[in-house]
């Protein structure tokens, strides 16, 4: 078992599913973080916009989160996930704070994300 990220470019929504789409859903335990979509069905508009890569087994996925939210946020993920409330503008939450095993990040979020990358102290 491995971690699977796709990216697309422009997506186009779907009335149901259909060959070749993928389902964006909100995760109730992480509101918010399709922010730009709505739940449904999508299919990109240019498919040579796709990106597909596996990004590691869960475990190494799970030791660079880790390894980010000790950079980022100086506590163990554990301590953010006991308590998202307190960590919710803490830098990179939409990662640390979400599934490894599912769910959407959507384009806000992701736009965000990529910025706070680009500004944080190496």
């Amino acid at each position: 078992m491995g971690l699977d990220i796709v990216a697309f470019g422009k997506l186009h929504q779907v009335p149901e599913e259909t060959k070749g789409s993928r389902h964006v859903f909100n995760m109730p335990a992480w509101p918010g973080r399709i922010g730009g979509l709505q739940p449904g069905y999508y299919v990109p508009v240019d498919p040579s916009q796709e990106i597909h890569f596996r990004a590691g087994s869960y475990g190494s996925y799970s030791h660079w989160r880790r390894q980010l939210c000790l950079m980022a946020v100086q506590v163990e993920p554990e301590i953010v996930w006991a308590a998202p409330d307190f960590f919710a503008i803490a830098p990179f939450i939409e990662l640390i704070n979400f599934s490894d095993c599912e769910g959407c990040i959507g384009p806000v979020t992701s736009h965000d994300l990529c910025g706070r990358f680009q500004e944080f102290p190496a």
